[in-house]
């Protein structure tokens, strides 16, 4: 009869207990149901724009064999240079569109200026011209027929285009001192050979447009020295500078 009784009381608390399970598991889902979604990433936030000075380092970066060449008074390949100017247009077009791209090709252009007095200032004329090209990346129109650096540009060309002269010996005739030179151009490396006197103009090249002799681009000045050297005058220029003769040749 215990045995009876023990197991009766058995189901009678498993019969509360199953229930009870099953309500638990019922309130714990309808709970998870009801949480609420959690609340979405805050948007990323842009890097803030690069400062002036970020955008005149990236300038000046491009502008370096230019600063170099003028500042050590050393040439610059001509076939370098369209690679500078590339370089240059490049970080312009990142930045010319924001307030700090503006102030910093501002500030760069200012030191373009300076770069190209100095390169005027050693007569290389080479980097006057990139320095004018560069300044007109930055401040289109400079080159322009009106712009800023036209007549600088004008004379840069001419004196790169000045023909390269070496003095061969002397002749002294009675009172006349005849010269003798080589006078090779730049462009086409083509040479011709001449016997001149103080006072007398000579080179006349053949234009290469319309193919006629252009007028003598060359004038002797004086004889500098006993037949040390001699003073020439670049016609197209108005310059004169100093061809050593072959005695004082290194």
């Amino acid at each position: 009869m215990m045995k009876i009784k023990k197991i009766a009381h058995t189901k009678i608390i498993t019969s509360h207990i199953i229930p009870m399970i099953i309500l638990t598991a019922l309130i714990s889902v309808n709970l998870s149901r009801a949480k609420p979604a959690p609340p979405p990433p805050p948007p990323q936030q842009e890097p803030p724009p690069p400062s002036p000075e970020q955008i005149m380092s990236e300038l000046r970066s491009a502008l370096q064999p230019l600063s170099n060449a003028v500042n050590t008074n050393t040439g610059l390949p001509p076939n370098q240079h369209e690679g500078i100017l590339n370089n240059l247009r490049s970080v312009k077009a990142k930045y010319s569109s924001i307030e700090n791209g503006k102030i910093a090709i501002g500030k760069v252009a200012l030191e373009i200026d300076e770069l190209i007095k100095k390169a005027r200032d050693i007569q290389r004329w080479g980097l006057v011209k990139l320095g004018i090209m560069a300044y007109d990346v930055l401040r289109p129109g400079a080159t322009s027929p009106d712009g800023k650096y036209a007549r600088l540009l004008e004379r840069a060309n001419l004196m790169i285009a000045r023909p390269k002269v070496e003095v061969n010996g002397f002749l002294q005739a009675e009172n006349d001192i005849y010269i003798f030179l080589t006078v090779t151009d730049v462009t086409t490396q083509k040479t011709e050979n001449f016997k001149v006197r103080e006072g007398e103009e000579f080179y006349e090249p053949v234009d290469p447009q319309n193919k006629t002799k252009k007028s003598p681009q060359l004038r002797v000045v004086r004889v500098i020295g006993d037949q040390q050297s001699v003073e020439l005058l670049y016609i197209p220029a108005n310059e004169t500078w100093i061809v050593p003769g072959p005695k004082t040749k290194g």
